[in-house]
Parts: structure tokens; C-alpha cells; sequence
């Protein structure tokens, strides 16, 4: 199978040489066209003659007129020892050579012609080129002369050839002279002379040069000729493709992708390859009626058909595809299911598969040994054709939700014959477990231990319950023991996981008050107020009341207005971890006294409040002035204070504070201050 050859030009200038002279005429038999051969010398008329014997001649010049190169050309007079009567003058400026007679008497025409004949034209270039052209002018007169020239043999044209796969070519070359042929640029022996060339079996590309020239001169530059042998696409004669009919009807008709076929037709060698298709095998050589839906061929029109295999040189094969139909099938309603779990908080129906699980038990199904491969699709068509195959196999997202039937194919690895196509994979999609929990809840230390449920979930779920990553326990409901956070995850019949549900355990206690955490400023009976310091009550969220166990409760730890006397804080959680109470006294002073012996405010002295304090009990009240120092010190149970110091001296008018001084029966001591002012009047 050959393609069109190219055809190559070379052109290259014949070196010509001519001579003229007038009145002295070249014989009828002088060679007046000679090759020349580079580095040579050559006589450039050597049959030249004067035909008048009579004529008296002096000088006879020999100049190169045209084409003339004066670094390289020149003429001598050779065989000088035979023209002792003639001088030379060679003139390189014009290219002349001048013979002159060294007698005092012209020479005959005899001794003329036999030194015409022996001058020579010499080029010193290896690479001599153009063309020359020789004048012979006699005693300088231009109209008489004669006419010769030389040439050198140069290659004009080569006409390279080329094929596809092995065997001959024809190489073509024109030249003026012979051509001659070898297999090296530069050395060896002519292996053909003559202007074509047939090569021997040729198997790669060749390359031979050629050389124009005359025997014994073959020194010119040689020319390369090539002869391209291109590769055949490589392909077998003969392929087989098997598909099933799995149409329902058994009449072993059925479509085929003939491109399906492109791997094993050409050996693995696919790229740079174009294949058409086509009925017969006379219009895949011409490239006529080639098969339009290659991708979708039914055999009811031909069992063989015809691929046009051709690479980008335009070298092509003819391999025969002949078209088979399967005799094997799945079992009548075989069908292998994958269940999938939805895997999200959208239960959208939606999830990943891999279909790889399943392939296994698909090829199960056919003859053992075989190389069989399972591909998937989602038309009965797509499976037929081998059109638009699932690549992601093992991360595939079904596209209806919940429930998808998908094709199976199973053919041969080795040769692509199909075993069995059919709706025989089903994907399921099972919902994501759903159900509740409380994402709080509250552990009373009190109790020891709080129960995490789950509700408004399915009962046959199974339970994966985690504090910190470690499995604790696998029920609908569980009894924990410390705070902190506990993730349950359900678990469905399907083996689907729920999203995990988070709860978080907060440890609370009964608060536990102390009397140092109470603030008292007390005063008269209308403006006592109460302040406890709910930092130290420990973890819990709580509410207050006074006086009363059934509240009001109140969200703040203030109280004002709070009477003299006796009186209990309750504290009260607010989750139901248990109420908690604390006693505590109010004292009642005069904010001022006036000890001026009147009979009115003379002592001053806390007047109510002392009488329950237990289990407390009075070590001390003292009086200190603005200053901070102690005045005096004074037992609160008696009349009271009287204005005096330690000494009985009466002390200013001014502001004093006092501090009574409390102790328990465990020893523990507690502190009251308040402020009041002394005046006279």
C-alpha cells in the first residue's frame, strides 16, 4: 500500500566556456563542448585550426569574457619547452592571456595553432562553479575569432520517492552528464550510473547521493537523495467483537461499538491512528461509504465489516472485524443487591457505593478461568454500546434516590467478547437512624448519678453510648456518674450509624452557706440589708429566699429592709439538686447619741438583736473614733456607752464605729462592725 511520491528540484549552473575568433575558424571537427573537472587542467581548444595559411599573425590573445573569477580562473600556455618562439603575458586584471612571437619575424600560422591548442584553463576552487566564456582574438582583432567552451557536470534536479512498509522505490536524478549513485556521502564506489535508480528490498528510510560527472571525474559534491519507507499501522488481519443480545429477543441480532474493537484490532497501538469503518473491504481502500454510526452498528446489515487503519503519514491497513453474538447470559432474574445508609442529617436517599463489592459474584455467574471484567452503566443501551461506563466504581453516588437499578456488563478482557449484560445490580439506601436526646442535663451530687435517654426512636435500634472516645454502653437510656460530655450514636437493623448526638452533664450541688459569706449592714429597723455572697455556694444555678422555705424566690442574693433580729436564707437550686438554709442576726443601734446627762440618748448601746444569736455568743464590742482608735471597750448587755473614754474623759462630737466581737462553741470567731455619730448639744 503506497502513497503519492514528492518530488524535489535542484537546480544547479552549468560551467560553459566559450571562444571566438574571426578570420582564423574553427575546424568543423574541433570539440567545442568539454566537461571540466574541478582542480584540473584543461585545454580549451584543442582542435583548433587556422584555416589561412597566409595570414601573418604577432600576437594571438586568449581571454575568459565572461563568468571570469580573477581568484581563481586562469590560462597558461602549457608545453612550453615545444614554444620557444612564443611569450606569455597572463593579464589577471582582465582575464587575458597574450601570446607574442619572441622572434623579430611573425611565426607561422602552424607554430600559432600549436600554441592555441596548448593553452589550458586552470580553477584552483574545489568547488568551481558559473559559467566562462573563451575569446581567441589574432594581432588583437576582434573580428577575427574563434569559438569554444567547457562545462562542469552538475546535478539539476532529484526526484526522492517514498512508501509505506517495506520494498523498493524509484530515485530519479538529471544532471548535466552522468549521474552516479552511492550509498555514503563522502565514500565508496559508484554502486549505479544512469539517471534512475531502483533500490534493493528496503525495510527503513535510506538515504543515497548522487554525483554528476564524466569517467575519472567523479569528485564533486554529492547530493543526497532519500527514500522514505514509513510504517505500516500496526494491526492484526483478523478481529473478532462479541456482543450480547440481550434484547429479549434470541434472533442473534444485536448493536455493536465497532469502536470497542480499536484495542485488540490494533494490538494496544491506538494512538496517532484514525479507523474508519466500512461494508466492504473495496470501499475501505477508496475510502467510499464509510460506516456513519460506527458507535452504534447493527450486525442485521453486515457480520463482517471492514476497518480503515491509517496513521498520520496516510499509511493504512484493512483488518476484518467480523461480528459475533454471545451465547452466554446472566441466569433468568439473577440480581445482587448493595445496601448503602443515607449518612447525613438530610436523608436525602443519596449516598456513596462502592460497585466493586458486588463484582466478584457477577463473575461468578459465567465459566471460570476466563479474564473477565464487570463494567457498569446506567441505560441498557450505555451497557451495549460501552457507552458513558461508570469510571468512579468504588465512590459512586447513585442519582435516584433511595432505589437505583444499574446495568452490568462482563466481557473477556483479552478479546472484549461480552458474557452477559442485564439490570442486574440494585442500589438501597437506607435512612440515617433518627431519634432525640436532651442535649443537657444535670448530675446532682446529692443523688449521685443522672440518667441520658433517648426518645422518639425507632425500638429496634441498638446504641453505641462514649465519654472521651471509650465505648460505656449500648442501651436506649444510660445512668452516668460524672459530668462532662457523653456521645450516643443509633444504630439501625441495616447497620446504618445516626449522626452522634452530643449531651453534656453538668455536676451541681446543694449550695453550702457560711456566715462569713453574709453581709450585714445593719442599722435602724427600716434600713437593714442583706448581701450573701453566692461565689462560694458551689456549682449550681440558684435562687433565694427569706424567712420562708415556699419563697418568693428571688434571683439575686440581696435583701433590704430586713428587720432586727433572727432570720434564715434559704437557697434553693434551681434544677432540683436541693435547697439549702443559713441563720443569721440583724442588730438595731441608734445612728447617733447625745450624752449631755438629759435623761435623752445618753448611751448608746445595739438595742435589739442580741437576745438569739446562738450558737454565737458576745466576747467583746468596742468603740473606736474616726481615726481608728480604740476608745473604749464595753459590755453590750449593760447600759451602754456614755460618751467617755478608759478614763472617764468625754470624748468629742464626731464620727465612731464599733466592732462586736462573736465567737461559736467550735471557737470560730466572727466580727459585726457599724458606724454611728457622737453630738452635743
Amino acid at each position: 500500500m503506497f502513497k503519492k511520491s514528492n518530488y524535489y528540484f535542484l537546480f544547479l549552473f552549468l560551467i560553459s566556456f566559450f571562444g571566438v575568433a574571426q578570420n582564423a575558424q574553427m575546424n568543423n571537427a574541433a570539440l567545442n563542448r568539454q566537461a571540466y573537472c574541478p582542480l584540473s587542467e584543461i585545454k580549451i581548444a584543442p582542435a583548433y585550426s587556422i584555416e589561412n595559411k597566409k595570414s601573418v599573425i604577432n600576437t594571438v590573445s586568449i581571454k575568459v569574457t565572461s563568468g571570469y573569477q580573477k581568484a581563481h580562473d586562469m590560462l597558461k600556455l602549457t608545453n612550453a619547452l615545444l614554444h620557444l618562439t612564443i611569450s606569455t603575458n597572463w593579464n589577471v586584471a582582465e582575464g587575458k592571456l597574450i601570446l607574442t612571437s619572441s622572434k623579430d619575424k611573425p611565426l607561422s600560422t602552424a607554430e600559432w595553432t600549436s600554441a592555441v591548442k596548448d593553452v589550458a584553463y586552470i580553477n584552483n576552487s574545489a568547488s568551481v562553479s558559473g559559467e566562462r566564456t573563451f575569446s581567441v582574438f589574432i594581432n588583437n582583432n576582434s573580428k577575427n575569432t574563434v569559438n569554444t567552451h567547457i562545462f562542469v557536470p552538475t546535478i539539476s534536479e532529484v526526484i526522492a520517492n517514498e512508501r509505506c512498509g517495506s520494498g523498493s522505490l524509484k530515485l530519479s536524478a538529471k544532471a548535466t552528464g552522468d549521474v552516479y549513485w552511492y550509498d555514503s556521502p563522502s565514500l565508496g564506489i559508484p554502486i549505479f550510473k544512469g539517471e534512475n535508480f531502483i533500490t534493493p528490498m528496503l525495510t527503513t528510510t535510506t538515504t543515497y547521493y548522487v554525483v554528476a560527472g564524466t569517467e575519472g571525474c567523479l569528485d564533486g559534491k554529492r547530493i543526497p537523495i532519500t527514500a522514505t519507507v514509513f510504517n505500516l499501522p500496526t494491526a492484526q488481519k483478523k478481529t473478532a467483537l462479541i456482543n450480547c443480545d440481550e434484547d429479549g429477543k434470541p434472533d442473534g441480532l444485536t448493536f455493536f461499538n465497532l469502536k470497542e474493537a480499536t484495542e485488540y484490532m490494533t494490538l494496544g497501538y491506538v494512538d496517532d491512528v484514525d479507523i474508519s469503518y466500512y461494508i466492504s473491504e473495496a470501499d475501505a481502500i477508496t475510502q467510499r461509504n464509510a460506516i456513519i454510526n460506527p458507535d452504534n452498528f447493527s450486525n442485521d446489515k453486515a457480520i463482517t465489516v471492514y476497518a480503515r487503519i491509517e496513521n498520520k503519514a496516510h499509511c493504512y491497513f484493512i483488518a476484518d472485524l467480523v461480528l459475533n453474538v454471545s451465547t452466554t447470559a446472566f441466569p433468568e432474574g439473577y440480581q445482587r443487591e448493595l445496601v448503602g445508609c443515607d449518612g447525613d442529617m438530610v436523608n436525602d436517599g443519596i449516598t456513596a457505593f462502592d460497585l466493586t463489592m458486588a463484582g466478584t459474584d457477577f463473575m461468578a455467574q459465567f465459566p471460570k478461568e476466563q479474564n473477565l471484567e464487570v463494567s457498569f452503566f446506567r441505560s441498557y443501551n450505555d451497557a451495549l454500546l460501552e457507552n458513558n461506563k461508570i469510571l468512579n466504581e468504588t465512590n459512586y453516588f447513585n442519582k435516584t434516590p433511595f432505589k437505583e437499578t444499574l446495568y452490568v456488563r462482563v466481557e473477556n478482557k483479552d478479546n472484549g467478547a461480552c458474557y452477559g449484560i442485564g439490570a442486574h445490580l440494585v442500589l438501597t439506601v437506607m435512612p440515617t437512624p433518627e431519634f432525640k436526646v436532651k442535649p443537657t442535663a444535670i448530675l446532682c451530687w446529692e443523688e449521685g448519678s443522672t440518667k441520658l435517654e433517648t426518645f422518639e426512636a425507632d425500638d429496634n435500634y441498638r446504641y453505641e453510648w462514649t465519654k472521651d472516645g471509650v465505648f460505656i454502653g449500648n442501651t436506649r437510656s444510660l445512668e452516668v456518674k460524672y459530668g462532662g460530655e457523653y456521645k450516643v450514636v443509633g444504630i439501625s437493623t441495616y447497620g446504618c450509624r445516626s449522626i452522634p448526638r452530643t449531651i453534656t452533664v453538668r455536676e451541681v450541688n446543694t449550695a453550702v452557706p457560711y456566715m462569713e459569706d453574709i453581709s450585714i449592714k445593719d442599722g435602724s429597723s427600716d434600713n437593714n440589708t442583706i448581701i450573701l455572697k453566692d461565689k462560694n455556694l458551689g456549682l449550681g444555678d440558684y435562687e433565694y429566699a427569706l424567712d420562708s422555705l415556699k419563697g418568693p424566690y428571688q434571683p439575686k442574693p440581696l435583701f433590704k429592709n430586713v428587720t432586727s433580729g433572727v432570720h434564715t436564707i434559704f437557697i434553693r437550686e434551681k434544677h432540683n439538686c436541693g435547697t439549702s438554709s443559713i441563720k443569721f442576726f440583724v442588730f438595731e443601734y441608734p445612728q447617733s447619741f447625745t450624752p449631755n446627762n438629759d435623761g435623752i440618748n445618753d448611751f448608746w448601746n445595739i438595742t435589739e438583736g442580741l437576745d438569739d444569736i446562738a450558737p454565737y455568743s458576745v466576747t467583746m464590742l468596742s468603740i473606736f473614733n474616726s481615726s481608728g482608735q480604740l476608745v473604749t471597750t464595753i459590755n453590750p448587755f449593760d447600759t451602754g456607752w456614755d460618751g467617755t473614754d478608759n478614763k472617764d474623759k468625754a470624748m468629742p462630737e464626731g464620727a465612731y464605729s464599733f466592732t462586736l466581737n462573736l465567737i461559736d462553741k467550735e471557737g470560730k470567731k466572727l466580727e459585726r462592725k457599724g458606724n454611728f455619730h457622737l453630738k452635743r448639744e
